[in-house]
Formats: C-alpha cells, sequence, structure tokens
C-alpha cells in the first residue's frame, strides 16, 4: 500500500520539524534584540537608582547650608522641668534668663453641695457664659447626670461637667472650664441657670470684693523677720470706681526667745614654730616663739528696738503709715480717703530687733457694694499667670506664653518660689544628626559607584549590613558600568571636596573636614589596612565631633557652608561644594537625566525592532510552512505518476 499524506496534517518527510528548526534558525536575531532590551532597561533603572541616591545627596549637602540648615536650629532647655518647659525659634537669641513663676494660669472649676442621686432637673434652657462665651444649654429634663452629659454635648472644648459619687446615695456635679485666664470667669447672668445653680449650691450670695483673683499672692499670709525690709502689691480692682474703696489686711508681731548664751571668745592668734639650722658647723636651736594676747571683752549686745509702727502703705512715690499692730492678729481697714490716693503696695518695714510681722489679707473691697451671687465651692477660680522675667513682672491669661522672651516660648506648669533658668542654646543634636545624615548619603553613592565600576566581589562581600536580597541584587550589578567616566568622575570628585581645606572662624584649627571627626579614617587605625578605606568610605569620631559642635559650633557650621564674601549668599563649604556637584547631573535635563532618555530612546526604538521581527518570523513561518507544503504536494504527484507509469510498463507482469 502506498503511503497517504495530507500537505498541514501529516507528513512523511516531517516538515514541522525542519520549518521549526528553520525559524529557531532566524529567531537568533529576535534573541538578540530582546537581550540588548533588557541591558538597556537594566542601564536604566541603574541610572535612575543612581539619581535617586545622588537627589538624596543633594537634598542632605542643601539642608546642611541653606537658611533651613540645623545650625540655626535653637533648643531651650529649663533648670526645672517640672516647673517650666520651654521651646525655642531658629530666632531666638542665646542666653539664658531668669524666671520666677508667682502663679499658674487657671480656668473656673465649681462644684456642687452634697445632692441625692434622685433629684431631677427641669426642663429648660441654662445658658452659661465663660468670658465673652456663651454657651446655651437646651435640657429636656431628667436627672443631674443627664443635665451632665447635655452640657458636655454643647461644646466640650470651653466647658465640661462630672458626676462625682462621693458618697452613698449622694451626688456632687463639677463644672470645668477650659479657658484659662482672670477675664474668663464663670459668670451666672443667665436667671433661669443662676436659680438653679443656687439651688445646687454651685453659688451662693456674697458681698462683691474687688480684688485681684481668690487664691493669688495678695491674699496669702506673710512673714518678715526682724530688720527686714518687704513689700507686697495690692492688686487694683478692675471697672470699679476706686473712690468708694477700702484697703483690709490683717498683721500682727509674734516675739523671739531672747538669746542668753554669750558667744565664745575668739580663737585669737598663733606663732609657727621655727625650726632649727645649721650651717658651716653652726647650729642654732629651735626655739619656741610667744607673744602676750590682749584681754578678751565680749561685745555689748545690741540696742534692743521694740515697735508696733512697721506698716505703711505706698501710695504713688508717698509711704503712709498706718496704725500700730500688736501681738493679736486684727484687721485693718483704711479708706482711700485716708491714704489719699490707691495704694500700689503695703510696705512693712520691720525695725524690731525680736520680733516677727505676719501680715495676711491683703485686698482691696468696696463695702457699699450689693450682695451678689458667687461661687459657694470653687475648686479652682479663673486668674491670670503672673511670673517675674529678669526681675520685672508679667501677667498673662494663659500658661502657654509666647511673647515674653523674643523666640521662645514658655509652658508654665506650677508656681514656686524656686526660680528658673531658661537657656536658649543652638541644637547641637540636630547638626550631629544632619551631618550623620550626610555622610550616610556619601557612603551610599561612594558606595553603588564601586559597586557598579568594579568587577570585585569582594566590595559585595566588606558590606555587612546587606540583606540577602540587597546582596544578591548588587552582584546582580557588579562591575556592570566598568570604566564608565561619569561614575568615576562623580566619585574623584566627591572624594576632593571632603579633603579640600574651607575657610572658617577657627582657622586652621578647623579647616577640615577631618578635624571635625570626619574622614576615611576617623576611628584611627593601626598598622593592617582597612580596605573599607580605601574604597572613599567616610567614617565619623562621635566624640570628636561632639567637641567640635561643643567648642567650634559655627566653625563646623561653616566647614559646611560658609558665605566668604558677605554677600548672604553661601559660596563656599563641604555642603555646598557637593550639592554644586550634583546638581548638573540631578536636575531637569541634565547629564543622568540625558542618559535615561538616551536609553529610553534605545529601548523604543529596540522594541520597534522586536516587533517587526517577531512579525517577519511568523510571515517567515507560513511561508516555510506553504513551501513545504507545495513540495511534498509536487512529490507526491510524482510519485503517483511513477507508479502509473510502471503499471504501463509490460515488464511489471502488466496486461494489455
Amino acid at each position: 500500500m502506498s503511503d497517504f499524506s495530507i500537505p498541514g496534517v501529516s507528513s512523511r518527510f516531517n516538515t514541522d520539524q525542519m520549518v521549526e528548526e528553520l525559524v529557531n534558525a532566524e529567531r537568533v536575531n529576535l534573541t538578540r534584540l530582546e537581550t540588548r532590551k533588557t541591558q538597556f532597561e537594566t542601564q536604566r533603572e541603574t541610572w535612575q537608582s543612581m539619581s535617586r541616591q545622588l537627589s538624596q545627596l543633594q537634598d542632605v549637602a542643601r539642608s546642611l547650608y541653606s537658611f533651613e540648615n540645623p545650625f540655626n536650629d535653637r533648643l531651650a532647655t529649663s533648670s526645672n522641668e517640672s516647673l517650666l518647659t520651654a521651646s525655642a525659634a531658629r530666632s531666638a537669641s542665646e542666653g539664658t534668663t531668669g524666671i520666677e513663676i508667682l502663679q499658674t494660669a487657671q480656668a473656673d472649676r465649681l462644684s456642687s453641695k452634697d445632692l441625692p442621686r434622685e433629684l431631677r432637673i427641669d426642663q429648660g434652657v441654662y445658658t452659661f457664659q465663660i468670658g465673652q462665651t456663651r454657651l446655651p444649654v437646651r435640657f429636656r429634663g431628667g436627672t443631674v447626670r443627664d443635665f451632665s452629659e447635655a452640657i458636655n454635648r454643647v461644646n466640650p472644648q470651653t466647658l465640661t461637667s462630672n458626676v462625682i459619687n462621693n458618697k452613698p446615695g449622694v451626688q456632687v456635679l463639677v463644672l470645668e472650664s477650659k479657658l484659662e485666664g482672670a477675664e474668663n470667669l464663670m459668670v451666672f447672668d443667665d436667671p433661669e441657670l443662676a436659680v438653679l445653680a443656687e439651688n445646687l449650691g454651685i453659688i451662693s450670695a456674697q458681698q462683691a470684693v474687688s480684688t485681684g483673683p481668690r487664691g493669688t499672692e495678695e491674699t496669702r499670709s506673710y512673714q518678715v523677720p526682724p530688720q527686714k525690709v518687704n513689700e507686697f502689691p495690692v492688686a487694683p480692682p478692675q471697672d470699679v470706681d476706686t473712690r468708694g474703696l477700702i484697703l483690709r489686711f490683717s498683721a500682727s508681731m509674734v516675739e523671739m526667745p531672747i538669746a542668753t548664751e554669750q558667744s565664745p571668745p575668739p580663737p585669737g592668734f598663733s606663732v609657727p614654730q621655727v625650726p632649727g639650722v645649721s650651717f658651716g658647723g653652726v647650729s642654732l636651736p629651735s626655739l619656741s616663739s610667744s607673744a602676750p594676747e590682749p584681754p578678751y571683752s565680749p561685745p555689748e549686745p545690741p540696742p534692743r528696738v521694740e515697735t508696733g509702727s512697721v506698716v505703711s502703705a505706698r501710695v504713688g512715690n508717698r509711704l503712709v503709715p498706718l496704725p500700730e499692730i500688736g501681738f493679736e492678729n486684727k484687721e485693718f481697714l483704711i479708706s482711700l480717703d485716708e491714704l489719699g490716693g490707691l495704694p500700689s503696695h503695703l510696705v512693712v518695714e520691720n525695725e524690731n530687733t525680736h520680733r516677727i510681722v505676719e501680715v495676711s489679707g491683703i485686698e482691696l473691697f468696696d463695702s457699699s457694694a450689693p450682695s451678689t451671687l458667687g461661687p459657694a465651692n470653687a475648686l479652682s477660680r479663673a486668674q491670670d499667670a503672673r511670673l517675674r522675667v529678669q526681675g520685672i513682672e508679667v501677667i498673662r491669661g494663659s500658661n502657654t506664653i509666647d511673647d515674653v522672651i523674643p523666640g521662645v516660648t514658655l509652658n508654665l506648669r506650677r508656681a514656686s518660689d524656686t526660680p528658673v533658668d531658661v537657656t536658649v542654646s543652638p541644637d547641637r543634636e540636630a547638626a550631629k544628626e544632619k551631618v550623620i545624615e550626610f555622610v550616610a548619603m556619601y557612603n551610599q553613592v561612594i558606595r553603588d559607584i564601586n559597586i557598579l565600576t568594579r568587577n570585585q566581589p569582594d566590595i559585595i562581600e566588606e558590606i555587612t549590613y546587606f540583606s540577602d536580597a540587597e546582596r544578591e541584587a548588587a552582584f546582580e550589578r557588579l562591575g556592570s558600568f566598568q570604566g564608565n567616566s561619569t561614575l568615576n568622575t562623580i566619585k574623584q570628585r566627591l572624594q576632593n571636596i571632603i579633603i579640600t581645606p574651607v575657610e572658617t572662624q577657627a582657622g586652621r584649627d578647623m579647616a577640615l573636614l577631618s578635624q571635625a571627626g570626619v574622614s576615611t579614617n576617623a576611628s584611627g587605625g593601626g598598622a593592617s589596612v582597612n580596605i573599607g578605606r580605601l574604597r572613599g568610605y567616610l567614617e565619623i569620631n562621635e566624640r570628636e565631633l561632639d567637641q567640635a559642635l561643643e567648642q567650634n559650633f559655627l566653625a563646623v557650621r561653616d566647614l559646611f557652608g560658609k558665605d566668604s564674601d558677605s554677600d548672604l549668599l553661601i559660596d563656599s563649604g563641604v555642603a555646598y561644594s557637593t550639592e554644586n556637584l550634583v546638581r548638573p547631573f540631578t536636575q531637569t535635563g541634565g547629564i543622568l537625566a540625558i542618559n535615561t532618555q538616551t536609553l529610553d530612546s534605545q529601548i523604543t526604538r529596540t522594541n520597534t525592532e522586536i516587533t517587526n521581527y517577531q512579525d517577519y518570523l511568523e510571515d517567515y513561518e507560513q511561508r516555510m510552512r506553504l513551501q513545504f507544503g507545495q513540495m511534498e504536494s509536487a512529490i507526491n504527484s510524482l510519485e503517483s505518476q511513477s507508479r502509473e507509469l510502471e503499471g504501463l510498463n509490460p515488464s511489471n507482469g502488466g496486461n494489455n
């Protein structure tokens, strides 16, 4: 039986394999194009990565000398942060300021009387007022806790409330203002709220006292030792006619025990012992020296002074004597008409030798003022902060004060008799961290250039901080840009910048980066050679850097950026030179951008060639299959004709 073949379906000649082999032979060029494209893409990624690294180095370098450089940062430190903390802006001047915190600013915090837990509050609109802020609370009726929750829903940034179960079956309502300062008193001028607050025991009828905030220094008790003088300010009333005011204070004296022991006589004088001496065979013995001492007479005791005329009022430039005080505590009331004006201070001149003077409750009040409603259970009252800055008294309505020391914000925490020193100094830690960041970015750039331009596996093996993935990626790039002039130029010029002297305020003592503890051999070394240092990596000697920042802070600043010609523009320094070097490579349209664009064009062109060649291979394969099919068909036809001719041949045993 003769072979039967359908072209394209089955073949005696295995045409599919022959076509595939021919196409694969032609596909070599396609593989070459794809390999070239992969190389271009790898180079583009490498340039993009290097561009990012250089851009980061450029940013860090710029931050070391630009207007935002850390050498202009200021740090404010407090000698007692439990009393006061501080922060400084860049505009703050260096120096130390002494501060006394007389009192901190407070907000109103009022409590009710003990209330039964079953108490209910009627429906209504209760309008609170804190300073100039009015807070209407619309309440539909309910328990005290319901009323507290209704208050908290209105404006919790201004007023909050809380209910405390202080005893079995009993509770108290606490109102807490969030606004500090004497001008933010909680006022109950709303009639409906006033009735409710009085029923709850939050306020009660009181005589209106026109003086400073309660609990301030003016209402405390003071002691003046013998032979001492002290003055106590009298807070002037606000928005009140001063003509009807009365000065009120309490005063008394305390007798001190009389010392009966006499002071011992002075030790007198002593004459040193003169040693003996020998010279030339002649010896003089040591002789004791003595001198008669005058007889001791104990000093006469100081004259005893006893007087009750120790208190006066300062009115303008005058001191107005006030009545005598005795040993019993007594309240004194003196009208301003008697004083002839408004007193600014109560002055105690304690001339007594054995008596202590005590004064308390210093205030001005209007005795003719009608009764008013005031807090019955004030946990704290709204008051201003009072402090002395360099001996000058300052009053502010908040514990955050930013307008007393230029560029410095003070945060008062509590009052104290202990002075606090606020010191503004350069933020050396911020500068140190930025220098460390610069060195780290510099080393990353040098590291990547070493990997790309050298085919030495040791370069990667020396890097101990690489992860396995980073190490593998580094080996793939190792030596891929060997001999590249751009990368070698960047490295060489960076290394030249590091070792180039810079003119600074310290002259030769701080002219090189290595003098600030930054160099390729900052940690020192022995006789052995450190290959890592030969790669150009920088090291930091932290002790030397700290010392340089402490002793030559401005000179270290000049090392990184300095205005050498006084035109208000930085024109020298390590950071300035580094940023200047890197900028042409990283800027838009710069050297690295041009390299990347060139590779993009090559990748695009290669993609076009790959697409065209893929079309060619498809066409080539179709032509080969057609030609092999035609060839096989022709062979089959010839074989068929041959068989027919053989059938006509008599020698084959055919019949005619």
